[in-house]
């Protein structure tokens, strides 16, 4: 890494739905990051030995560590990242990403050329690594219709092709929202208009936060050079405490409510909402207890047990939760190098407050 040159970004890593790939997705930033930058890492409730990987990682490359003991939903996790921030750009990522060389720099040139308030590269989804589109910006709206305010939002129609089929399709281009698998943000709309919403416990994140950002007059950019990819995996068993809270049908009710009230407005697609997302994500979990519960207990019965595993595993994941409402209780593992420590910018995004980003104008 040129130390020399002076850091435009920090990296934010937080964790999104579990923890064991957290030491891999690190690797791969080290490995394909050229140019200077400083990380933040948040780990919030990984199990014993991740902890100790990455308080090991972090000595060995020598970045800030934050760890938390009980669980953060992930507006949480990325605002408390956030406090140690003092560089021109943060990078808000997943710790369950691997990334392409070159992404970090073709994201802070879209910026630096554009002026754009946030920068969405493009997303890939699953092995082997940047084949197939899962993200390339889309919409994210609220609008009249017939004296209703509603919330819409819509994808590509490249999300799901094969990247070698459509790269002459990509381009950089304003965009309507970002997603939180990787994008970068300029560090003063946080300390401009207030950090992000954490009534967004799993759902609406991003459409929040990109819909705030264009009421407040920014512009969000997709840059296909920059490329990264979420590589979903079997879940460890005591990784499913989390995964299930943070795909819970109460988390997913509660960010979906508060965020059609915040900004006044009704589901565009009230026939399917985040609830019913929520719970078929969830099937990915616990494919061989779905599968024999059904089989031996018929669809009906079969379902009905494994909803009740799954409660069960959010609630344990609950008792785990740092909960709303209170700064959560941290301590910094190791504080890093040029750039990493806790700057005063940190103390102006404390001032601006937790009222999120995403406060309607």
């Amino acid at each position: 890494m040129n130390r020399s040159a002076p850091i435009a970004s920090t990296i934010v890593v937080t964790p999104r739905e579990r923890f064991e790939f957290a030491v891999r997705s690190l690797e791969s930033l080290y490995e394909n990051t050229k140019g200077p930058f400083a990380l933040v890492y948040v780990d919030a409730g990984s199990p014993r030995d991740v902890a100790r990987r990455l308080r090991a990682l972090a000595r060995e490359r020598d970045f800030t560590l934050i760890r938390c003991d009980r669980y953060l939903a992930p507006n949480q996790a990325r605002n408390l990242g956030l406090e140690f921030v003092a560089t021109e750009y943060v990078v808000l990522a997943d710790n369950d990403v691997v990334f392409a060389p070159g992404w970090l720099a073709a994201l802070e040139r879209c910026a630096a050329e554009t002026g754009a308030a946030i920068v969405t590269p493009l997303t890939c989804i699953g092995n082997p690594p940047h084949t197939i589109v899962h993200n390339v910006g889309g919409a994210a709206d609220i609008a009249e219709d017939g004296g209703r305010l509603l919330f819409t939002q819509s994808h590509p129609d490249v999300v799901g092709r094969r990247v070698d089929e459509i790269r002459g399709r990509l381009k950089r281009e304003t965009t309507g929202q970002c997603e939180f698998h990787a994008c970068l943000i300029r560090t003063e709309m946080f300390a401009r208009h207030g950090k992000l919403d954490e009534n967004n416990l799993s759902v609406c994140d991003h459409s929040d936060l990109s819909i705030a950002v264009r009421r407040a007059g920014g512009e969000i950019y997709f840059e296909p050079q920059s490329v990264v990819t979420y590589i979903p995996e079997r879940l460890r068993p005591r990784e499913l405490p989390f995964y299930m809270l943070r795909w819970s049908e109460a988390w997913a009710r509660h960010s979906h409510r508060t965020f059609l009230a915040k900004w006044q407005a009704e589901d565009g697609k009230p026939h399917y909402t985040y609830v019913d997302f929520v719970r078929e994500y969830r099937a990915f979990a616990l494919p061989v207890l779905r599968r024999r519960a059904v089989r031996w207990c018929g669809w009906r019965v079969g379902s009905r047990i494994v909803e009740l595993v799954e409660w069960g595993l959010a609630a344990i994941g609950s008792a785990r939760f740092a909960g709303l409402g209170a700064p959560p209780r941290y301590r910094v593992v190791h504080e890093g190098g040029k750039g990493s420590g806790r700057p005063a910018a940190g103390a102006a995004l404390a001032e601006a407050g937790a009222a999120g980003v995403g406060s309607p104008t």
